[in-house]
């Protein structure tokens, strides 16, 4: 919401910098949508025969619970399997 209130303010005097806040609240809606994905994994509720789940859904058996960010959610395309 500030983003667009910043792009709306910025718009008619610094139209390049107007976009550069359209742009940042882009990634942020982006993160947004993985805030779900991160609190189940972070969760304490989750138990490593869980994990265990995960690893062998994505197919990979070597995947670190503790090392996991954000980007190998895409990687391992962890989004199709959040249910």
């Amino acid at each position: 919401m500030v983003c667009f209130q910043l792009n709306k303010k910025l718009a008619e005097d610094y139209e390049e910098t107007a976009e550069v806040a359209l742009r940042v609240k882009e990634k942020i809606e982006q993160f947004r949508d993985h805030l779900p994905l991160i609190k189940c994994i972070t969760s304490e509720a989750m138990t490593e025969e869980d994990w265990g789940y995960v690893q062998k859904a994505v197919g990979n058996d070597s995947i670190d619970r503790d090392q996991v960010t954000v980007i190998s959610f895409e990687t391992y395309k962890l989004h199709e399997y959040y249910e």
